[in-house]
């Protein structure tokens, strides 16, 4: 998964930056000697953190996305970026698939979307707000909650791709796999 996502991100960013658990730093190196290596933290905050700490120079734009979305189109992150550009910040979103109800009086929650990755933010912004929520011990599920909590950007919501799934259950691998499978077949046409 860690080699296709980088496949996707490598296409159109200048610097990537792999968070990893120790055990598979030497097999990033193999896949993409480009790449930068940071180690996972204790948390996600914390894992970003290290990550946003491995980049050392100052970036325009930052963008984090999750390994487990290895079919991301990059196209979409190039999407991403340009909106982030404008407003400071950027997330693809999806509408959820079924209906989601509000849990004290069931009625329908129209307004709710999933948030996907990458999410990309200026870069002294999002610096600066996981640095307040390191400090304030803040652990966050996710990027946007960090940088709505501590920043300081508009965050503009971008339509999502439903091929970008994130990979959480083994039959997801599979449908991942086949669509990973297509894009490769249409490219070679």
């Amino acid at each position: 998964m860690i080699g296709h996502t980088l496949r996707a991100v490598s296409a159109v960013v200048d610097t990537v930056v792999v968070v990893v658990r120790p055990q598979l730093a030497a097999k990033v190196t193999e896949i993409d000697r480009r790449a930068i290596v940071a180690l996972a933290g204790e948390t996600r905050t914390r894992s970003e953190w290290s990550g946003l700490s491995a980049l050392g120079e100052a970036h325009d734009l930052i963008g984090i996305h999750d390994a487990a979305r290895p079919a991301v189109d990059p196209e979409l992150v190039e999407t991403i970026f340009a909106a982030a550009a404008v407003c400071g910040g950027a997330v693809p979103m999806i509408e959820p698939a079924g209906l989601i109800v509000d849990r004290s009086g069931l009625e329908p929650m129209t307004a709710i979307r999933r948030a996907q990755t990458p999410q990309v933010f200026h870069g002294p912004s999002l610096l600066e707000a996981y640095s307040r929520a390191i400090e304030n011990r803040f652990e966050g599920h996710d990027t946007v909650e960090v940088v709505e909590r501590f920043g300081r950007v508009t965050i503009a919501a971008v339509p999502g791709q439903e091929s970008n799934m994130k990979v959480t259950y083994p039959a997801d691998l599979e449908i991942v796999r086949r669509h990973l499978s297509s894009r490769a077949r249409n490219a070679a046409r």
